[in-house]
């Protein structure tokens, strides 16, 4: 009897260690499983992250492009305007210079009439002259009645003469006048039609800049809107890894938490120079909440892991530089920032105290120090309740 009754005892426990071992590894395979899709959604993310990063670089590249287009749009559109109303002035004195042109033909015609006529009785004149050009004073003195009309004759023949040669002088001047009117009138009409051809010339000219100048920035604001198409499937993208990562995190807080309290994460830092809760940032001076406590130490020190876990992320942001968390189970994770260098990556299991990076000064940073938080279910909290502080 007591022999049956200790060989069931024997098979119950033989039986419920079979059973916690299976346990155990239905546990761990469970672990695996969700360490490998959070590792592979952290991998999706980070990539998704790498292309966003690529896009704000060429979206800040097309957007400054688009407005420097612009810019040069809007200068060209200054000197198109300032040249046109130029162009309105010369227009305006050219027609100024055609009335002049058309009075300056009208003294022209008037003048070459009075020309023509004093030249007429200037050829007359010469004929006579030719004609009399073998008249002696002596014949004169003898055809003459007597001394007082011998005088008379010559006093006449003498204004002639005078006549005749204000007459050439006349003529002669007239001539130079119209000859100068003539150029004068060629003059202005090439003048102002070279200044008016000159002006079309860099109307075109900056017609044709601006229509090249618009095609560029009506290719860069499509590149721009393309871009931001395509930003915002891998946001919506980004959001869909989130939601799945959050699902995967709170699958994993099932699982125990790693246990005990946290080993201090700088291996040759103890100091801290901003403590958890509100404070006055240092470089955007504003007050914000500071969600872990920073530890001054030096660049390239050791970075450990506080407590055992899963390493879930390991990247890069604008704010925190280098990165890595830490998952621990039962929805505690820890967060190390603004290292020089990462050592451990994602997917990663690591032991408490092993070293996982380096500290730097990488992100929004001022100098060395490391960024240590706490988190409990995504939400952080004042890592000094979970951290064994040398």
């Amino acid at each position: 009897m007591k022999k049956t009754m200790l060989t069931r005892i024997i098979s119950i426990a033989l039986l419920a260690a079979v059973l916690f071992t299976c346990s155990l590894n239905v546990q761990s395979a469970t672990l695996e499983e969700i360490e490998q899709k959070i590792k592979q959604t952290e991998n999706q993310k980070n990539d998704i992250n790498d292309k966003l990063g690529n896009i704000a670089d060429r979206k800040k590249h097309a957007a400054n492009n688009a407005n420097a287009k612009e810019a040069e749009l809007s200068e060209l559109e200054k000197q198109k305007q300032n040249n046109l109303s130029e162009k309105e002035l010369i227009i305006k004195d050219i027609e100024h210079t055609y009335d002049m042109i058309l009075n300056m033909e009208e003294t022209i015609r008037q003048t070459q009439e009075e020309y023509d006529k004093k030249r007429a009785l200037f050829d007359e004149r010469v004929k006579v002259m030719y004609q009399y050009s073998d008249y002696s004073i002596f014949q004169m003195l003898l055809e003459s009645k007597n001394i007082l009309d011998f005088i008379n004759r010559v006093y006449m023949m003498a204004t002639l003469l005078r006549n005749d040669y204000a007459l050439m002088e006349e003529v002669d001047t007239l001539k130079k006048d119209l000859e100068h009117k003539k150029s004068m009138h060629e003059i202005a009409c090439l003048d102002k039609e070279e200044v008016l051809a000159e002006k079309e010339k860099v109307l075109q000219m900056l017609d044709e800049d601006y229509k090249n100048i618009e095609m560029q920035y009506i290719q860069s604001r499509k590149e721009l809107e393309s871009l931001l198409v395509e930003e915002d499937k891998l946001l919506a993208k980004s959001k869909q890894l989130e939601e799945e990562l959050k699902k995967l995190q709170e699958e994993s807080k099932k699982i125990k938490y790693a246990g005990g309290k946290m080993l201090w994460p700088a291996e040759k830092g103890t100091y801290i120079s901003s403590y958890f809760g509100n404070r006055l940032h240092p470089i955007h001076k504003v007050w914000r909440m500071h969600n872990g406590i920073d530890i001054p130490a030096p660049g390239g020190s050791n970075i450990r892991a506080a407590n055992s876990g899963t390493v879930i992320r390991a990247t890069w942001d604008s704010g925190y530089g280098w990165y890595i968390i830490i998952d621990h189970g039962g929805g505690i994770s820890t967060l190390y920032a603004h290292a020089r260098e990462l050592v451990a990556k994602a997917g990663d299991k690591v032991e408490r105290g092993q070293v996982i990076a380096k500290v730097g000064t990488t992100g929004t940073s001022t100098g060395n120090h490391l960024h240590f938080e706490v988190r409990v279910n995504g939400t952080p909290v004042n890592p000094l309740n979970y951290v064994v502080v040398p």
